[in-house]
Formats: structure tokens, sequence, C-alpha cells
């Protein structure tokens, strides 16, 4: 087992399909036998969970202010005020901040935080929309590290299939809880063609803002649980009634413009 600030590595794993873990709680159950752990190492940890958390604070400013290209390490630890040992103790490279960045994102729009499993496909559609829409920044950022550099870094690219398995699995799981019907090799296969679907619907928002990505994402949705023409799912989302979650943020962007 490897050790960080003389406790268990696990603390410092975080999920990268966009799950929580709630800070406190993680202290508690890393420190629930805080009896028998010295009060140096205590000590330690918090400070390594502050100093993890400005190191991702001052990447994801300057992802904003400088984008993908310009951010060196440097720039991360000087923003940050720490030393590259520092960093090293925490990430074993800049891209595993930036993915840290970016689960984040994901993260706070996650409409199953907890792992509980109930979450259905509007919601889960909703979480993807809302993430785009929201955060284009980093959207465009995750595109590029899981496409651009997925391709060339076997590492990254593992990465990516690992965090793409699952969520195919919690779109597979809605699928079925949407549609009892389905078998899983049928929940599976949906769940492929919406993801692929949303994707590329997310790719052309990035580049094209006119391109209203909830109208398009709920018309994909109706279209994929219907199986209606795509000119009758048109019709049925104008008045925005299929999925309030998606028009309600298309509304509130609208009235904050």
């Amino acid at each position: 087992m490897q050790y960080r600030f003389g406790l268990p590595c696990e603390v410092w794993c975080w999920p990268e399909d966009g799950r929580t873990q709630d800070t406190q709680a993680v202290i508690a159950d890393a420190l629930h036998d805080a009896a028998r752990i010295p009060g140096d190492v205590v000590a330690r940890y918090r400070v390594g969970l502050e100093t993890r958390e400005r190191i991702i604070n001052a990447t994801r400013g300057l992802l904003s202010r400088m984008g993908l290209d310009a951010l060196t390490l440097k720039a991360i630890t000087d923003e940050a005020g720490v030393g590259a040992g520092s960093f090293y103790n925490l990430f074993a490279s800049k891209d595993e901040v930036i993915f840290e960045v970016i689960r984040e994102a994901i993260a706070a729009v996650d409409p199953d935080p907890s792992g509980a499993g109930d979450e259905s496909l509007d919601q889960l559609v909703a979480a993807f929309v809302t993430f785009v829409v929201d955060d284009p920044t980093i959207a465009r950022i995750y595109l590029r590290m899981a496409v651009g550099r997925g391709l060339v870094d076997p590492t990254i690219a593992e990465r990516v299939v690992r965090a793409h398995e699952r969520r195919l699995g919690r779109f597979a799981d809605a699928w079925r809880r949407d549609d009892p019907g389905l078998s899983a090799a049928q929940a599976r296969t949906r769940a492929e063609m919406m993801l692929a679907g949303l994707t590329g619907l997310a790719l052309n928002a990035l580049l094209d803002g006119r391109f209203d990505l909830p109208v398009h994402a709920t018309q994909l949705l109706c279209q994929m649980r219907r199986d209606r023409p795509l000119a009758t799912v048109a019709n049925s989302v104008s008045s925005r009634s299929e999925s309030p979650r998606l028009s309600g943020n298309r509304a509130s962007r609208s009235t904050s413009a």
C-alpha cells in the first residue's frame, strides 16, 4: 500500500467519474482510529488537504485565464504558493491535477453524488448538458485531453476509457430503470448510442454558440425513448415540457443574459 503524508493513498485517490466525496467524511474515515495515529501525521495530513485544494483552485483559475496550452507546472505552483516537491507529493503530474479540475466540474452537476444508483435518464442527460453549457472552458479542455491526448498517450487513454465505462454503466442502468423490458445488452447498446450522440451534440455546441444543446439533447432522448419521428419530437419539445431540468437551465441562462 502506498502512503502520502503517512496515510493510505486511497484517501488522495478520488474517483474519475464525477462522483463526489465529502472532504470531512474522508477525513473522518481516514482518522477513525486517530488515537493510534501520531499527532504530527494528522497535522501533516490536514496541511496536505489544504495544499491540495490550493493547487486545484490555482489550476482551475489558470485554465480559465491562460488555457490549456499555456499552462505550466511552474505557473501552477507559483499561483498556489507551493514548491514543486509539495505538488508531487499530491499529484503525479500536471495532467493529474487537470483531470481533478475536470472531475470536480462534473461532480458539481452529478444528479446522484452519493452513488445511490437511482438517477433517471432525464437527470443524467441534464447533467451532461449543464456541464457543457455552464462550464464550456472545462468541457473543451476535457475533450482535448480525452481525444487529442488520449490518442497518443496510453496512460490518458486508459484513464478516459475507465471513466467512460463507469459513465456507460450509469446510463445503461438508467435505461433499464426507464424501460424494465430491456435486457442488459440492449440497455448497454442504447447507452452507447446516447453517449455518442450527446458527445457529438456537445462538440457542435462548443464550436457553434448558436447551437441549442438543451433542445437537441432533449430531442435525442425523446427520439430514443419513444422511437418517434424527429419532426414529432421537435413539436413535443417546443414547449420544453419533456425535460424541466434542461429547459430550466436554458431559461435561467436567457434570464441572466
